[in-house]
């Protein structure tokens, strides 16, 4: 078997498509010598079978040629009686002197025969023995081959089991330090930021107007003192005092540029364009002119490498990125992406937070940045979230009722539309189950999509695992078109039209509003070039709207931009509205109060 050598990737491991072709290639190798054995096998097997036959005929043949011998013997030992006989008879013995004189012809015919049977049976023997000695050394060279090849065969497998169990442990290893490698993403975040205070406290060569800084530092807490604070107080070794704040890590830039860069060489470009902050005079800083980009992509080098894991059912799946939908663009990275199309027949990826917020960031914003074009459109509705938009209290969520469903689903026809007639994409709907629903609420579903002309099919892999998702996924494979996306704005319109297409188109509204400040920044956008972007709207995911409250498919709203934030190397604008916070901040009740380990180390209040 030859040997392979793997390619390195992140975290000490190899790369996956290399080990899944050694994989592949030792496994049909190992198929071949198998099969070429057993062949083999078969036929000494049914040599030697051939051989026993021949034996045991010779066995026969010597047993019927002992048998004649053996009646010869008999009749000597009667003629020597009769010898012994004419010593006591000798008239007798000269009556039949003359009989034997007559009878010596048969006699000597008789010892001639004897000779040839003696002959035969030494031959016999001989052939027997011969035969027997060479099927034995044939049978025992045989075994001693096949022992041979069986134990070559077995110390490969051992070795490439060896190996790949050696590889699978470093990748447990690896797995075992993501939260490490996130934290590296918050320590590449947040030394942005000491570079960028540095660079002031060091004599600010840039003229960076401490009062126009736009970075923030980062955390991955929600913690709403971070918001706003103000830091570099204790005096000039301390650094200089400003206004600061803390973004929570999906919201920041770099995570959209983790997620939108297609190799290393783009990932640092990108983070060289990260506009930091602007000069007295209005100018832009950027995060190459302070000297941060080459230390950044450092940081997130072995990080930007997909991580590749497993279902329970043993379904790879490539886990990397994750800014939320509501407050960036929603969606896992552009490598993972593709990378999974190259490995696979059929991928499937999220765009989380409904088809108003992932969905349209995904098509309008990674899909035409990236070149992808999905082949469908999966919307997974639920009976209680439909129910919640057709007003029913939060507690009476699990009680069946047709009636708030009905109240309700205008949400969920509203998002296939967008998707279908919109976006121009094939569309399912998946109805992701839940133990309180009623058959006559799916029933229901099913029937409001058959009206909207769109499959739909019951989704039980939670409970049920693959087996649960076998009618959605034939519904899947059923809508399968190659179609190009039907973008809700061009490139080269202005920031404030893409946004009102997206609100007008996408969520209904009637109008758009810019607050002063919104307006402001749309005019300095223009100004440095990069008014023709697109736009990433951070809002609520509990409406259609940039109000929480309007439910179901709400018209005739007015949706008022709040600000605008440029994110230069994710090469996209944030448009913030409604009370939308990019650092959230704790509940009432945090989950943290419901958490708890008991002398053991068992953990519990976490589900």
């Amino acid at each position: 078997m030859e040997n392979y050598a793997f390619k390195s990737v992140a975290f000490g491991g190899f790369d996956k498509q290399d080990v899944i072709h050694y994989i592949e290639q030792t496994a049909k190798e190992a198929a071949a010598v198998q099969e070429r054995l057993q062949k083999e096998n078969e036929d000494l097997q049914t040599e030697a079978d051939s051989l026993r036959t021949q034996v045991r005929e010779l066995q026969t043949q010597l047993e019927t040629e002992t048998a004649l011998r053996e009646q010869a013997q008999s009749e000597l030992e009667q003629e020597r009686t009769a010898r012994q006989g004419l010593e006591a008879f000798k008239p007798e013995a000269e009556r039949l002197a003359a009989e034997l004189e007559r009878l010596r012809p048969e006699a000597e015919a008789y010892a001639q025969f004897r000779d040839r049977v003696g002959d035969i049976e030494c031959d016999a023997h001989k052939r027997a023995a011969e035969l027997e000695a060479s099927t034995t050394a044939r049978l025992r060279r045989t075994v001693e081959l096949f022992r041979a090849q069986y134990v070559t065969l077995m110390s490969s497998f051992e070795s490439t089991a060896s190996h790949v169990t050696a590889e699978l442990r470093k990748v447990e290893v690896n797995l075992s330090q993501l939260p490490r490698a996130m934290d590296q993403a918050g320590t590449e975040l947040n030394e942005l930021a000491a570079l960028l205070d540095n660079h002031i406290q060091q004599g600010n060569a840039l003229g960076i107007d401490c009062k126009q800084i736009v970075w923030k530092r980062c955390v991955d807490m929600n913690d709403r003192q971070l918001r706003f604070i103000t830091d570099g107080l204790g005096g000039k070794a301390n650094g200089t005092p400003r206004e600061d704040g803390f973004d929570i890590t999906v919201a920041s830039e770099v995570m959209a540029i983790f997620c939108l860069a297609t190799d290393l060489a783009d990932l640092k470009a990108r983070l060289g364009r990260i506009v930091v902050g602007y000069t007295y005079a209005g100018a832009p800083v950027t995060a190459e002119q302070i000297g941060a980009a080459g230390a950044m992509a450092a940081l997130l080098k072995d990080a930007f490498d997909p991580n590749l894991v497993q279902t329970l059912e043993h379904t790879p799946a490539l886990v990397h990125g994750g800014p939320f939908a509501n407050i960036a663009h929603g969606c896992n990275s552009v490598i993972a992406t593709k990378l999974g199309m190259k490995l696979a027949d059929y991928v499937v990826t999220e765009a989380g937070f409904g088809a108003d917020l992932g969905a349209e960031k995904f098509l309008d914003i990674k899909c035409r940045l990236s070149g992808i074009e999905p082949s469908a459109v999966v919307v997974v509705a639920t009976v209680r979230a439909l129910k919640h938009h057709g007003g029913c209290p939060k507690a009476e969520l699990g009680v069946p009722s047709l009636e708030y469903l009905e109240a309700g689903s205008a949400n969920l026809a509203r998002h296939v539309e967008n998707m279908q007639s919109k976006f121009g994409m094939p569309v399912c709907v998946a109805i992701n189950a839940f133990p309180t629903d009623s058959p006559e609420e799916h029933q229901y579903l099913r029937d409001l999509c058959a009206r909207l002309g769109v499959p739909c099919a019951l989704s039980e892999v939670f409970a049920k695992g693959g087996a649960g998702g076998l009618e959605l996924a034939e519904d899947v494979l059923g809508i399968l078109e190659k179609r190009p996306v039907r973008f809700t704005y061009p490139d080269d319109a202005p920031v404030a039209d893409k946004v009102r297409a997206v609100c007008k188109n996408i969520y209904g509204a009637a109008d758009v509003a810019f607050s002063a400040a919104a307006k402001k920044q749309l005019a300095e956008l223009d100004a440095g070039g990069f008014g023709r972007l697109p736009v990433c709207i951070a809002k609520t995911q509990y409406s259609f709207s940039d109000d929480a409250s309007l439910l179901a498919a709400p018209s005739g709203f007015t949706m008022t931009v709040r600000e605008l934030r440029l994110s230069a190397g994710a090469g996209f604008v944030v448009v913030v509205m409604g009370n939308i916070m990019t650092m959230p901040g704790l509940p009432k009740k945090p989950a943290a109060e419901g958490i708890d380990v008991d002398e053991n180390g068992v953990i519990s209040g976490l589900f």
